[in-house]
Protein backbone atom coordinates (compact mmCIF):
# COMPACT_ATOMS: atom_id res chain seq x y z
CA UNK A 1 0.00 0.00 0.00
CA UNK A 2 1.51 3.41 -1.18
CA UNK A 3 1.82 6.05 1.77
CA UNK A 4 -1.26 8.04 0.39
CA UNK A 5 -3.65 4.70 0.57
CA UNK A 6 -2.90 4.02 4.15
CA UNK A 7 -5.92 4.78 5.73
CA UNK A 8 -5.85 6.69 8.98
CA UNK A 9 -8.92 6.91 11.77
CA UNK A 10 -10.75 10.33 11.30
CA UNK A 11 -11.01 12.22 14.78
CA UNK A 12 -13.40 14.46 15.90
CA UNK A 13 -14.03 15.49 19.68
CA UNK A 14 -17.82 16.02 21.63
CA UNK A 15 -18.40 17.34 24.58
CA UNK A 16 -21.62 15.46 25.06
CA UNK A 17 -21.91 12.54 27.89
CA UNK A 18 -20.44 9.42 25.91
CA UNK A 19 -23.65 7.61 26.76
CA UNK A 20 -25.18 10.28 24.01
CA UNK A 21 -22.56 8.60 21.30
CA UNK A 22 -24.04 7.29 17.85
CA UNK A 23 -21.39 5.19 17.08
CA UNK A 24 -20.61 1.20 15.96
CA UNK A 25 -18.78 0.71 19.54
CA UNK A 26 -18.21 2.56 22.57
CA UNK A 27 -13.90 1.67 23.96
CA UNK A 28 -14.38 2.16 27.82
CA UNK A 29 -10.95 2.10 29.72
CA UNK A 30 -11.69 0.27 33.18
CA UNK A 31 -8.89 0.51 36.00
CA UNK A 32 -8.66 -2.85 37.97
CA UNK A 33 -10.04 -2.49 41.51
CA UNK A 34 -13.52 -2.23 43.56
CA UNK A 35 -16.67 -0.72 42.33
CA UNK A 36 -15.82 3.16 43.58
CA UNK A 37 -12.47 3.20 41.56
CA UNK A 38 -12.71 1.58 38.65
CA UNK A 39 -12.12 5.05 36.61
CA UNK A 40 -14.46 8.09 35.54
CA UNK A 41 -15.47 7.06 32.54
CA UNK A 42 -16.67 3.52 33.88
CA UNK A 43 -18.47 5.00 36.84
CA UNK A 44 -20.21 7.86 34.39
CA UNK A 45 -21.54 5.51 31.91
CA UNK A 46 -22.96 3.19 34.62
CA UNK A 47 -24.71 5.99 36.14
CA UNK A 48 -26.15 6.58 32.93
CA UNK A 49 -27.50 3.16 32.78
CA UNK A 50 -27.98 2.87 36.04
CA UNK A 51 -25.65 0.72 37.64
CA UNK A 52 -26.16 -1.80 34.39
CA UNK A 53 -22.25 -1.28 33.85
CA UNK A 54 -21.12 -2.67 37.29
CA UNK A 55 -23.50 -5.68 37.25
CA UNK A 56 -22.60 -6.91 33.95
CA UNK A 57 -18.78 -6.71 35.26
CA UNK A 58 -19.52 -8.35 38.52
CA UNK A 59 -21.64 -11.20 36.51
CA UNK A 60 -18.99 -11.52 33.93
CA UNK A 61 -16.10 -11.41 37.04
CA UNK A 62 -14.31 -9.05 34.68
CA UNK A 63 -11.03 -7.82 37.16
CA UNK A 64 -9.67 -5.55 34.77
CA UNK A 65 -6.30 -6.76 34.09
CA UNK A 66 -4.24 -4.50 31.68
CA UNK A 67 -5.26 -5.43 27.87
CA UNK A 68 -8.16 -7.46 29.25
CA UNK A 69 -10.98 -6.81 27.10
CA UNK A 70 -14.81 -7.57 27.60
CA UNK A 71 -17.42 -6.96 24.73
CA UNK A 72 -20.56 -7.09 24.56
CA UNK A 73 -23.62 -5.71 22.63
CA UNK A 74 -24.89 -2.57 23.83
CA UNK A 75 -28.47 -2.90 26.09
CA UNK A 76 -31.59 -1.58 24.83
CA UNK A 77 -32.01 2.07 23.73
CA UNK A 78 -28.88 2.89 24.09
CA UNK A 79 -27.36 4.59 21.00
CA UNK A 80 -24.17 2.65 20.71
CA UNK A 81 -24.20 -1.04 19.24
CA UNK A 82 -21.96 -2.24 21.23
CA UNK A 83 -19.51 -2.08 24.56
CA UNK A 84 -15.64 -2.49 24.50
CA UNK A 85 -14.61 -2.49 27.85
CA UNK A 86 -10.74 -2.28 27.98
CA UNK A 87 -8.76 -2.92 31.35
CA UNK A 88 -5.54 -0.56 32.08
CA UNK A 89 -4.80 -2.48 35.49
CA UNK A 90 -4.20 -0.85 38.45
CA UNK A 91 -4.16 2.91 38.55
CA UNK A 92 -0.87 3.45 39.68
CA UNK A 93 0.95 0.90 36.70
CA UNK A 94 -1.13 3.04 33.65
CA UNK A 95 1.05 4.61 31.07
CA UNK A 96 0.93 5.29 27.82
CA UNK A 97 2.09 1.93 26.71
CA UNK A 98 -0.86 0.18 28.57
CA UNK A 99 -3.37 3.02 27.19
CA UNK A 100 -2.00 1.90 23.32
CA UNK A 101 -1.85 -1.83 24.05
CA UNK A 102 -5.52 -1.90 25.48
CA UNK A 103 -6.74 0.42 22.58
CA UNK A 104 -5.20 -2.02 19.83
CA UNK A 105 -6.35 -4.84 21.70
CA UNK A 106 -9.94 -3.58 21.75
CA UNK A 107 -9.86 -3.41 17.75
CA UNK A 108 -9.80 -7.40 17.81
CA UNK A 109 -13.54 -7.46 19.47
CA UNK A 110 -15.20 -5.01 17.44
CA UNK A 111 -17.65 -6.59 14.89
CA UNK A 112 -15.99 -6.96 11.43
CA UNK A 113 -15.63 -3.95 8.24
CA UNK A 114 -14.90 -0.28 9.38
CA UNK A 115 -16.12 0.78 12.67
CA UNK A 116 -16.62 3.98 14.05
CA UNK A 117 -15.50 4.28 18.01
CA UNK A 118 -16.00 6.64 20.68
CA UNK A 119 -13.52 7.03 23.77
CA UNK A 120 -13.78 9.22 26.48
CA UNK A 121 -10.47 11.05 27.54
CA UNK A 122 -8.12 8.32 28.80
CA UNK A 123 -7.11 10.02 31.74
CA UNK A 124 -5.62 12.52 33.67
CA UNK A 125 -2.45 13.00 31.73
CA UNK A 126 -4.90 14.92 28.82
CA UNK A 127 -3.45 14.81 25.62
CA UNK A 128 -0.25 12.08 25.31
CA UNK A 129 -2.72 9.80 26.99
CA UNK A 130 -5.34 10.74 24.25
CA UNK A 131 -2.33 10.42 21.59
CA UNK A 132 -1.68 6.57 22.60
CA UNK A 133 -5.49 5.80 22.57
CA UNK A 134 -5.55 6.81 19.25
CA UNK A 135 -2.50 5.19 18.30
CA UNK A 136 -3.56 2.29 19.61
CA UNK A 137 -6.90 1.95 17.64
CA UNK A 138 -5.09 2.71 14.09
CA UNK A 139 -2.43 0.21 14.98
CA UNK A 140 -5.08 -2.53 15.83
CA UNK A 141 -6.38 -1.84 12.47
CA UNK A 142 -4.06 -2.61 10.69
CA UNK A 143 -4.15 -5.65 7.75
CA UNK A 144 -2.24 -6.91 5.24
CA UNK A 145 -5.13 -8.31 2.43
CA UNK A 146 -3.58 -7.08 -0.97
CA UNK A 147 -3.03 -11.23 -1.66
CA UNK A 148 -6.56 -12.34 -0.08
CA UNK A 149 -9.70 -12.93 -1.89
CA UNK A 150 -12.70 -10.95 -0.99
CA UNK A 151 -13.85 -12.45 2.67
CA UNK A 152 -17.29 -12.23 4.20
CA UNK A 153 -15.39 -11.46 7.35
CA UNK A 154 -13.40 -8.79 7.13
CA UNK A 155 -10.93 -7.82 9.63
CA UNK A 156 -11.91 -4.96 11.99
CA UNK A 157 -10.76 -1.31 10.82
CA UNK A 158 -11.62 1.55 12.84
CA UNK A 159 -12.39 4.55 10.35
CA UNK A 160 -13.56 7.46 12.57
CA UNK A 161 -12.55 8.00 16.59
CA UNK A 162 -14.85 10.10 18.53
CA UNK A 163 -13.21 11.40 21.55
CA UNK A 164 -15.31 12.51 24.54
CA UNK A 165 -14.53 15.39 26.88
CA UNK A 166 -15.39 18.25 28.12
CA UNK A 167 -11.82 19.72 28.13
CA UNK A 168 -9.64 20.67 25.49
CA UNK A 169 -6.85 22.97 24.09
CA UNK A 170 -4.14 23.66 21.48
CA UNK A 171 -2.16 20.45 23.03
CA UNK A 172 -5.14 17.82 21.96
CA UNK A 173 -4.99 18.66 18.39
CA UNK A 174 -1.08 18.34 18.35
CA UNK A 175 -1.75 15.03 20.31
CA UNK A 176 -3.89 13.70 17.76
CA UNK A 177 -1.68 14.83 14.38
CA UNK A 178 0.69 13.51 15.60
CA UNK A 179 -0.50 10.16 16.15
CA UNK A 180 -2.80 10.10 13.14
CA UNK A 181 1.09 10.51 11.51
CA UNK A 182 3.30 7.82 13.23
CA UNK A 183 0.53 4.88 13.07
CA UNK A 184 0.05 6.20 8.91
CA UNK A 185 3.98 5.99 8.99
CA UNK A 186 4.03 2.91 11.25
CA UNK A 187 1.62 1.06 8.92
CA UNK A 188 3.10 2.01 5.63
CA UNK A 189 6.65 0.20 7.01
CA UNK A 190 4.21 -3.02 7.58
CA UNK A 191 3.25 -3.05 4.37
CA UNK A 192 6.95 -2.46 2.91
CA UNK A 193 7.77 -5.14 5.01
CA UNK A 194 4.92 -7.38 4.72
CA UNK A 195 5.30 -7.36 0.77
CA UNK A 196 6.31 -10.59 -0.96
CA UNK A 197 10.42 -10.60 -1.72
CA UNK A 198 9.63 -11.85 -5.70
CA UNK A 199 7.31 -8.28 -5.23
CA UNK A 200 9.44 -5.86 -2.89
CA UNK A 201 13.03 -6.23 -4.84
CA UNK A 202 15.32 -2.98 -4.76
CA UNK A 203 13.76 -1.63 -7.44
CA UNK A 204 10.39 -2.01 -6.10
CA UNK A 205 11.22 -0.36 -2.89
CA UNK A 206 13.25 2.40 -5.09
CA UNK A 207 9.99 3.33 -6.73
CA UNK A 208 8.24 3.35 -3.64
CA UNK A 209 10.47 5.91 -2.28
CA UNK A 210 10.46 7.73 -5.41
CA UNK A 211 6.65 8.73 -4.96
CA UNK A 212 7.47 10.33 -1.60
CA UNK A 213 8.95 13.09 -3.87
CA UNK A 214 5.39 14.20 -4.33
CA UNK A 215 5.47 15.26 -1.17
CA UNK A 216 6.58 18.98 -0.16
CA UNK A 217 10.14 19.28 1.00
CA UNK A 218 11.01 16.18 0.01
CA UNK A 219 13.46 14.95 -2.60
CA UNK A 220 14.60 11.22 -3.62
CA UNK A 221 18.21 9.83 -5.41
CA UNK A 222 18.91 6.98 -6.44
CA UNK A 223 22.03 4.91 -6.96
CA UNK A 224 22.11 1.88 -9.30
CA UNK A 225 24.88 -0.44 -10.23
CA UNK A 226 26.60 1.87 -12.30
CA UNK A 227 26.21 4.87 -9.96
CA UNK A 228 27.19 2.36 -7.20
CA UNK A 229 30.24 0.85 -9.42
CA UNK A 230 31.82 4.53 -10.30
CA UNK A 231 31.61 5.07 -5.96
CA UNK A 232 33.28 1.96 -5.29
CA UNK A 233 30.74 0.85 -3.24
CA UNK A 234 32.04 -2.86 -2.78
CA UNK A 235 30.21 -3.82 0.36
CA UNK A 236 26.62 -3.18 -1.49
CA UNK A 237 27.85 -4.49 -4.76
CA UNK A 238 29.57 -7.99 -3.03
CA UNK A 239 25.82 -8.48 -1.14
CA UNK A 240 24.20 -8.24 -4.61
CA UNK A 241 26.44 -10.33 -7.10
CA UNK A 242 24.52 -13.17 -6.87
CA UNK A 243 21.52 -11.78 -7.77
CA UNK A 244 19.98 -10.84 -11.16
CA UNK A 245 18.42 -8.01 -9.54
CA UNK A 246 20.20 -4.54 -9.73
CA UNK A 247 21.39 -3.28 -5.99
CA UNK A 248 20.10 1.03 -5.60
CA UNK A 249 21.28 3.25 -3.04
CA UNK A 250 18.19 5.67 -2.71
CA UNK A 251 18.65 8.59 -0.59
CA UNK A 252 15.81 10.58 0.32
CA UNK A 253 16.42 14.15 1.65
CA UNK A 254 13.75 16.45 3.60
CA UNK A 255 15.14 19.66 4.01
CA UNK A 256 12.18 22.01 5.85
CA UNK A 257 11.55 25.46 4.81
CA UNK A 258 12.84 28.45 7.20
CA UNK A 259 16.04 28.03 9.49
CA UNK A 260 16.73 24.37 10.24
CA UNK A 261 17.95 23.63 13.73
CA UNK A 262 20.15 20.33 13.29
CA UNK A 263 20.52 17.39 10.75
CA UNK A 264 20.18 13.68 10.78
CA UNK A 265 20.77 10.66 8.88
CA UNK A 266 18.81 7.53 9.09
CA UNK A 267 20.28 4.40 7.57
CA UNK A 268 18.32 1.75 6.88
CA UNK A 269 19.17 -1.74 6.17
CA UNK A 270 17.48 -2.62 3.22
CA UNK A 271 18.32 -6.71 2.14
CA UNK A 272 14.92 -7.21 0.10
CA UNK A 273 15.68 -11.16 0.59
CA UNK A 274 18.51 -12.82 2.56
CA UNK A 275 18.81 -16.65 1.49
CA UNK A 276 22.12 -16.00 3.18
CA UNK A 277 24.25 -16.50 -0.53
CA UNK A 278 26.39 -19.17 -0.63
CA UNK A 279 26.69 -19.22 3.44
CA UNK A 280 23.47 -20.59 3.20
CA UNK A 281 20.42 -20.48 5.55
CA UNK A 282 18.17 -23.59 6.62
CA UNK A 283 14.99 -23.82 4.68
CA UNK A 284 12.60 -22.96 7.58
CA UNK A 285 14.94 -19.53 8.50
CA UNK A 286 14.14 -18.46 5.53
CA UNK A 287 10.53 -18.21 5.98
CA UNK A 288 10.71 -14.55 7.31
CA UNK A 289 13.49 -13.49 5.41
CA UNK A 290 11.31 -10.88 3.12
CA UNK A 291 11.84 -8.84 6.89
CA UNK A 292 15.37 -7.86 6.33
CA UNK A 293 14.42 -4.48 4.91
CA UNK A 294 12.60 -3.43 7.92
CA UNK A 295 15.26 -1.56 9.08
CA UNK A 296 14.79 0.14 5.74
CA UNK A 297 11.15 0.74 5.52
CA UNK A 298 11.60 2.72 8.82
CA UNK A 299 13.60 5.13 7.67
CA UNK A 300 11.86 5.64 4.92
CA UNK A 301 8.81 5.99 6.83
CA UNK A 302 10.22 7.84 9.58
CA UNK A 303 11.36 10.32 6.78
CA UNK A 304 8.08 11.41 5.24
CA UNK A 305 6.34 11.33 9.33
CA UNK A 306 8.98 13.97 9.36
CA UNK A 307 8.01 16.28 6.80
CA UNK A 308 4.22 16.10 7.07
CA UNK A 309 5.01 17.30 10.82
CA UNK A 310 7.42 20.03 9.20
CA UNK A 311 10.00 19.18 11.63
CA UNK A 312 12.65 21.78 11.45
CA UNK A 313 15.45 19.02 11.35
CA UNK A 314 16.76 18.21 7.74
CA UNK A 315 16.41 14.30 7.80
CA UNK A 316 18.26 12.12 5.01
CA UNK A 317 16.72 8.56 4.87
CA UNK A 318 19.66 6.66 3.16
CA UNK A 319 18.54 2.45 1.86
CA UNK A 320 21.19 0.45 0.81
CA UNK A 321 19.04 -2.52 -0.89
CA UNK A 322 20.29 -5.66 -2.90
CA UNK A 323 18.94 -9.00 -2.66
CA UNK A 324 21.18 -12.07 -1.09
CA UNK A 325 21.12 -14.83 -3.20
CA UNK A 326 23.67 -17.90 -4.32
CA UNK A 327 23.98 -17.08 -8.21
CA UNK A 328 26.85 -17.96 -10.06
CA UNK A 329 28.55 -14.40 -8.95
CA UNK A 330 27.58 -14.59 -5.85
CA UNK A 331 30.81 -13.83 -3.25
CA UNK A 332 32.06 -16.59 -2.03
CA UNK A 333 33.58 -16.85 1.42
CA UNK A 334 37.26 -15.63 1.54
CA UNK A 335 36.73 -13.24 -1.26
CA UNK A 336 37.73 -9.72 -0.06
CA UNK A 337 35.80 -6.89 -0.72
CA UNK A 338 36.80 -2.89 -1.15
CA UNK A 339 34.34 -0.21 0.76
CA UNK A 340 34.06 3.13 -0.57
CA UNK A 341 36.31 4.32 2.16
CA UNK A 342 39.16 2.06 0.85
CA UNK A 343 38.67 -0.19 3.88
CA UNK A 344 38.81 -3.51 3.04
CA UNK A 345 36.94 -6.47 4.34
CA UNK A 346 37.44 -10.74 4.26
CA UNK A 347 34.19 -12.08 3.71
CA UNK A 348 33.97 -15.51 5.87
CA UNK A 349 30.04 -15.80 5.85
CA UNK A 350 28.25 -14.44 2.94
CA UNK A 351 25.14 -14.12 5.82
CA UNK A 352 26.51 -11.38 7.54
CA UNK A 353 26.18 -9.44 4.66
CA UNK A 354 23.59 -6.45 6.28
CA UNK A 355 26.67 -4.96 7.93
CA UNK A 356 28.81 -4.97 4.34
CA UNK A 357 25.78 -3.07 2.69
CA UNK A 358 25.79 -0.98 5.86
CA UNK A 359 29.19 -0.24 5.68
CA UNK A 360 29.25 1.63 2.36
CA UNK A 361 25.80 3.58 3.44
CA UNK A 362 27.41 4.68 6.50
CA UNK A 363 30.45 6.26 4.51
CA UNK A 364 27.95 7.75 2.38
CA UNK A 365 25.80 9.04 5.28
CA UNK A 366 29.40 10.68 6.70
CA UNK A 367 30.09 12.77 3.61
CA UNK A 368 27.06 14.38 4.29
CA UNK A 369 28.52 16.06 7.20
CA UNK A 370 25.11 15.83 9.19
CA UNK A 371 24.94 16.14 12.99
CA UNK A 372 24.32 12.65 14.09
CA UNK A 373 24.19 9.64 12.24
CA UNK A 374 21.47 6.62 13.15
CA UNK A 375 21.37 3.25 11.64
CA UNK A 376 18.66 0.59 11.78
CA UNK A 377 18.98 -3.19 11.18
CA UNK A 378 18.06 -6.56 11.50
CA UNK A 379 21.13 -7.32 12.10
CA UNK A 380 22.37 -10.53 14.34
CA UNK A 381 20.54 -13.38 15.62
CA UNK A 382 22.92 -13.12 18.71
CA UNK A 383 20.89 -9.92 19.66
CA UNK A 384 17.63 -11.97 19.57
CA UNK A 385 19.42 -14.52 21.62
CA UNK A 386 20.22 -11.81 24.00
CA UNK A 387 17.21 -9.80 24.33
CA UNK A 388 14.34 -11.86 22.57
CA UNK A 389 11.66 -10.64 20.27
CA UNK A 390 10.56 -7.66 21.93
CA UNK A 391 13.69 -5.44 22.67
CA UNK A 392 15.93 -4.13 20.26
CA UNK A 393 19.52 -3.58 21.17
CA UNK A 394 21.12 0.14 20.86
CA UNK A 395 24.51 1.13 20.35
CA UNK A 396 25.81 4.86 20.58
CA UNK A 397 28.94 7.31 21.16
CA UNK A 398 28.42 9.08 22.96
CA UNK A 399 26.08 7.24 26.07
CA UNK A 400 23.54 10.26 26.02
CA UNK A 401 22.55 9.27 22.25
CA UNK A 402 21.22 5.90 23.78
CA UNK A 403 19.58 7.45 26.87
CA UNK A 404 18.14 9.75 24.79
CA UNK A 405 16.81 7.47 21.99
CA UNK A 406 15.92 4.93 25.09
CA UNK A 407 13.49 7.73 26.24
CA UNK A 408 11.51 8.15 23.00
CA UNK A 409 11.17 3.94 22.43
CA UNK A 410 9.71 3.97 26.08
CA UNK A 411 7.27 6.82 25.09
CA UNK A 412 5.95 4.87 22.37
CA UNK A 413 6.37 1.49 24.15
CA UNK A 414 9.03 0.36 21.76
CA UNK A 415 11.36 -0.83 24.38
CA UNK A 416 15.56 -0.22 23.86
CA UNK A 417 18.23 -1.85 25.68
CA UNK A 418 21.54 0.02 25.88
CA UNK A 419 24.12 -2.63 24.87
CA UNK A 420 28.32 -1.69 25.15
CA UNK A 421 30.43 -1.22 22.31
CA UNK A 422 33.73 -3.26 23.90
CA UNK A 423 36.76 -2.25 22.10
CA UNK A 424 38.12 -5.18 23.23
CA UNK A 425 36.43 -7.37 21.41
CA UNK A 426 37.64 -5.35 18.23
CA UNK A 427 40.22 -8.23 18.04
CA UNK A 428 37.85 -10.45 16.78
CA UNK A 429 37.40 -8.52 13.86
CA UNK A 430 40.88 -8.58 12.80
CA UNK A 431 41.94 -10.24 9.32
CA UNK A 432 44.67 -11.59 8.10
CA UNK A 433 44.27 -10.74 4.66
CA UNK A 434 42.46 -7.52 4.60
CA UNK A 435 41.38 -4.78 6.65
CA UNK A 436 38.66 -6.35 8.82
CA UNK A 437 36.86 -9.59 8.42
CA UNK A 438 33.51 -9.78 8.84
CA UNK A 439 32.46 -11.64 11.40
CA UNK A 440 33.81 -12.47 14.87
CA UNK A 441 34.37 -15.25 17.02
CA UNK A 442 31.18 -17.51 18.69
CA UNK A 443 30.48 -14.72 21.46
CA UNK A 444 28.76 -11.22 21.29
CA UNK A 445 28.17 -11.15 18.05
CA UNK A 446 25.90 -8.56 18.13
CA UNK A 447 28.60 -6.03 19.74
CA UNK A 448 30.96 -7.18 17.22
CA UNK A 449 28.61 -6.57 14.37
CA UNK A 450 28.37 -2.76 16.13
CA UNK A 451 32.49 -2.62 16.03
CA UNK A 452 32.10 -3.46 12.51
CA UNK A 453 30.27 -0.56 11.64
CA UNK A 454 31.73 1.75 13.74
CA UNK A 455 34.49 1.59 11.51
CA UNK A 456 32.67 3.00 9.23
CA UNK A 457 30.94 5.94 10.61
CA UNK A 458 33.53 9.36 11.72
CA UNK A 459 30.87 11.04 13.17
CA UNK A 460 31.43 11.35 16.58
CA UNK A 461 27.76 10.97 17.24
CA UNK A 462 26.18 7.66 15.92
CA UNK A 463 24.08 4.83 17.48
CA UNK A 464 23.20 1.88 15.65
CA UNK A 465 19.76 -0.08 16.32
CA UNK A 466 19.79 -3.46 15.89
CA UNK A 467 15.92 -4.85 15.51
CA UNK A 468 16.32 -8.20 14.51
CA UNK A 469 13.54 -9.39 17.47
CA UNK A 470 10.83 -6.84 16.99
CA UNK A 471 10.95 -5.89 13.73
CA UNK A 472 8.77 -9.31 12.58
CA UNK A 473 6.05 -11.15 14.57
CA UNK A 474 5.72 -14.79 14.29
CA UNK A 475 2.90 -14.76 17.13
CA UNK A 476 0.08 -12.40 17.12
CA UNK A 477 1.65 -9.21 18.93
CA UNK A 478 -0.06 -6.77 20.99
CA UNK A 479 -0.38 -4.28 18.61
CA UNK A 480 -1.22 -5.60 15.27
CA UNK A 481 -1.60 -9.03 13.32
CA UNK A 482 1.35 -11.19 12.54
CA UNK A 483 3.81 -10.05 10.51
CA UNK A 484 5.93 -6.87 9.68
CA UNK A 485 5.81 -4.57 13.07
CA UNK A 486 6.85 -1.32 11.49
CA UNK A 487 8.95 -1.24 14.70
CA UNK A 488 11.06 1.87 15.45
CA UNK A 489 9.27 4.16 13.66
CA UNK A 490 7.58 5.85 16.22
CA UNK A 491 10.73 5.74 18.14
CA UNK A 492 12.75 7.86 15.37
CA UNK A 493 9.82 10.53 14.94
CA UNK A 494 9.02 10.97 18.72
CA UNK A 495 12.86 11.42 18.78
CA UNK A 496 13.18 13.86 15.99
CA UNK A 497 10.11 15.72 17.76
CA UNK A 498 12.37 15.44 20.84
CA UNK A 499 14.74 17.30 18.74
CA UNK A 500 12.62 20.15 17.90
CA UNK A 501 11.08 20.79 21.59
CA UNK A 502 12.83 18.70 24.54
CA UNK A 503 9.67 19.00 26.85
CA UNK A 504 6.83 16.95 26.62
CA UNK A 505 4.97 16.40 23.62
CA UNK A 506 1.64 17.38 25.25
Amino acid sequence: MATDETITPKVSFSAEPIDRSRVDALVIPVLEGEKHDRGPAFAALDRALDGWLNELVQDQGFRAKACCVLSVPAPGGSTAKRYVLVGLGPAAKVDTSVIRRAHAKAVRYLAPGGQSVAIPLPGPEGSQWLGAAIEGLALGSYSFTKYRGASDDPPAEVRRILVHTSRRDETFDRAVREAQVLSSATCWARDLVNEPPGSMTPAHIAAQARRLERRPGLKVRVFGRRELERRAMGGILGVAAGSDAEPKLIHVDYRPSGRISKSIALVGKGVTFDSGGLSLKPAASMMTMKCDMAGAAAVLAAVHAASQLKLPIRVHAIVPAAENLPGPRATKPGDVLTISNGKTVEVLNTDAEGRLLLADALTYADSLRVDEVVDLATLTGACVIALGNDVAAVYSRPPELAAALRRAGEAEGEPLWEMPLVEAYKKELKSEVADLKNIGGRYAGSITAALFLAEFVKNERWAHLDIAGPAFAESLPELGPKGGTGFAVRTLVRYLIGLTDPGPSS
